[in-house]
């Protein structure tokens, strides 16, 4: 597929295609858990779409730290810097690591004020946080 397109637009497509597809799954994803939770009740279908604006919130915040540190990453392994490379991941990981478990734990134990704070209905708060807890 990709040789129809000049060499220079072909290297920007071997990187991009998988994002793209990567982007796509995360919608399909999305568009099947409501299509499920729809068949239970329009209270569910809020409590799904409300739980994944929220997640998305969260993503958002962690694809800035992701494509910081990949360009950062790309840079030290084009110039040849393998240490500062494996210095940089290594901190991503640990860091990655570090922060996976407070904001586990704020998706657990705060889902109902999440809810709450938007101002949801009581059922809608009560699956809402069931959602986001599993």
């Amino acid at each position: 597929m990709l040789k129809f397109f000049p060499a220079k637009h072909q290297k920007i497509l071997k990187l991009s295609v998988p994002a793209a597809i990567n982007s796509l799954l995360d919608m399909l994803q999305v568009i099947t858990d409501l299509i499920m939770v729809g068949r239970i009740s329009a209270f569910a279908v809020a409590a799904v779409g409300l739980g994944l604006q929220s997640l998305m919130f969260v993503f958002a915040i962690l694809t800035l730290l992701h494509v910081g540190t990949s360009a950062l990453l790309s840079r030290f392994v084009g110039a040849r810097r393998m240490k500062r490379a494996s210095i940089g991941l290594s901190t991503l990981l640990r860091f990655a690591f570090m922060l996976s478990f407070p904001v586990m734990a704020a998706w657990y134990f705060l889902a109902s004020n999440i809810y709450k704070w938007f101002g949801t209905a009581p059922e809608v708060t009560v699956l809402g946080a069931d959602y986001v807890q599993m």
